[in-house]
């Protein structure tokens, strides 16, 4: 598969607080490299158009140029998400969280292609324990969704999915220590 810039754009939400960390968690050196940097690895492969979405006191210190500010600040993965829409030119958007490091290229392809050969305004990742929404494909036209929610301060982002066509790629097995969510100093050493 060859890189597919010009159908998908990818966002990386960068916005949270990381209390739980306690530190940025996109920052976080892991085997040599950001978590940022892990996941730009495994998306470049598959797409170039590539934008962190993060907030205003945040902004300098991922030193990428193609950074973009919450439009709602402090709104969480809702917040996130709708700016990247409201950013977006392209139908099509691979919307990431910032502490997936362990995301391969491989899982990217394959999350493209059953988005592709299916018909939901939202593709997202599930393995046997739950559905992962911040590994996921997210149609522009869904924006007004993620911004009635905004409105109504409904910030739980399952209860926005379940008002919306979405389907499930299933990971199984060993490929699902990729979706893993690493949130706290615990989480990291447990993959180290």
């Amino acid at each position: 598969m060859t890189n597919l810039a010009g159908d998908i754009s990818t966002y990386i939400l960068c916005g949270g607080k990381s209390r739980r960390m306690g530190s940025e968690k996109g920052l976080v050196v892991f085997n040599g490299r950001t978590f940022v940097g892990h996941i730009f690895e495994a998306i470049i492969p598959v797409c170039d158009r590539v934008f962190l979405v993060t907030n205003s006191g945040n902004r300098e210190a991922y030193g990428y140029p193609d950074t973009i500010t919450d439009i709602y600040a402090d709104k969480g993965p809702i917040g996130g998400i709708y700016t990247a829409l409201q950013h977006s030119d392209t139908e099509d958007n691979l919307i990431l969280s910032c502490d997936v490091p362990l995301l391969t290229t491989g899982l990217l392809r394959e999350l493209m292609v059953w988005h592709r050969n299916g018909t939901a305004a939202i593709t997202v990742v599930r393995d046997s324990d739950r559905i992962h929404p911040l590994i996921g494909i997210y149609k522009k036209k869904t924006r007004h969704l993620f911004k009635a929610a905004l409105l109504q301060n409904e910030l739980r982002l399952m209860k926005v999915l379940e008002r919306i066509n979405c389907q499930q790629l299933p990971v199984s097995g060993e490929r699902s220590i990729e979706l893993q969510n690493i949130n706290t100093r615990e989480d990291l050493q447990i993959v180290l």
